[in-house]
């Protein structure tokens, strides 16, 4: 569901890739799954406020940096019936035994501007999800976008179209390999990427 949305609320018929023929496609694979567009981006611009305006649920597990920022929502999956008394008792997470504490859930799609990632986050027994499953969220967002955006960077330079690239230089650890974190350091080094 989070990817129809980030999509801007097409169908998808989600599969496995075996191998690299092209599979005939469905049909109706750009049905819109609304009666109204202006509907998905009002939904779109509810959830990107939930991460990074002030008052979101999920303001502290924004990016700041827009090729970063992502849209998310935070989600609290009771587990058991909360009577009146202990709801009175207003306890903090640690005091509630494990198995009855609620699941933690977060939404999440991104780069905002251009959606290419969409995930859901549950954590058992979490608590809420803008204490727990948000910042795991965050982490994976920024370290999946984050190597696409070096890689991306890499396909495009200039080096690349002119293969001029001193491969020996970028193999910091003389692995033979040539890492994303290595390709990044080069270029950081080499003033391109900042």
């Amino acid at each position: 569901m989070t990817a129809q949305i980030a999509n801007g609320g097409y169908k998808i018929y989600p599969h496995i890739v075996i191998d690299d023929k092209v599979k005939d496609q469905p049909i109706d694979k750009f049905t819109p799954l609304y009666k109204n567009s202006k509907n998905i981006k009002i939904v779109q611009d509810a959830i990107f406020g939930s991460t990074n305006e002030v008052m979101g649920t999920s303001y502290r597990s924004r990016i700041d940096n827009p090729e970063y920022q992502f849209a998310g929502k935070t989600g609290t999956a009771q587990v058991k019936r909360i009577t009146e008394a202990e709801r009175e008792m207003d306890r903090k997470l640690e005091q509630i035994p494990y198995k009855e504490r609620d699941h933690a859930w977060f939404i999440a799609f991104g780069p905002y501007k251009n959606p290419r990632y969409a995930m859901s986050v549950l954590v058992e027994h979490g608590g809420s999800g803008s204490s727990t499953a948000a910042p795991i969220a965050k982490k994976i967002m920024k370290k999946v976008i984050a190597s696409t955006l070096v890689f991306g960077m890499f396909l495009g330079s200039p080096a690349f179209a002119y293969n001029k690239i001193d491969w020996a230089k970028m193999d910091s650890n003389n692995d033979g390999y040539v890492s994303p974190k290595e390709m990044k350091d080069h270029y950081k080094k080499a003033g391109v990427y900042k």
